[in-house]
């Protein structure tokens, strides 16, 4: 029984300190989300046919340097060599679609 209580107790001084004290430290508030200059993550859009050149072997995936950045890419689903010229032809999400300027022509 003493457990319980005990429990119960520890339960709701965690609920009531979280949402006064720890709560507002983890959670960015509406007003700070609204600050200019906040973004959540990276507008890649601006890459969207920019070249550069593949810094590993693209297996699909690897990492490439477009506009003097290392970026991980994707490529169509081949093989590409490293030192290849790319291009980004297409952006879906977080990933950045690639395929060789050579294949392009």
């Amino acid at each position: 029984m003493v457990t319980i209580a005990l429990l119960l107790m520890a339960s709701l001084l965690i609920i009531l300190a979280g949402y006064k004290w720890l709560w507002p430290r983890m959670v960015l508030s509406i007003e700070e989300r609204r600050k200019e200059g906040y973004q959540s993550s990276p507008d890649y859009a601006v890459y969207l046919g920019k070249t550069g050149v593949a810094l590993t072997p693209l297996r699909p995936a690897g990492v490439a340097r477009i506009d003097n950045q290392r970026l991980d890419v994707v490529s169509e689903g081949e093989f590409l060599e490293k030192g290849v010229a790319i291009e980004v032809i297409r952006i879906e999400g977080y990933r950045l679609i690639v395929r060789s300027t050579s294949e392009l022509k």
